[in-house]
């Protein structure tokens, strides 16, 4: 594969995995 595929992938995991994890305490709190 591409590398820079590679880390296109990868980056956009983590960003989804943090925004998760910073999204759901504080959807919870508002709720």
């Amino acid at each position: 594969m591409n590398k820079r595929i590679v880390k296109t992938l990868v980056a956009s995991s983590v960003f989804l995995a943090l925004l998760g994890f910073i999204a759901g305490p504080v959807h919870a709190k508002k709720v």
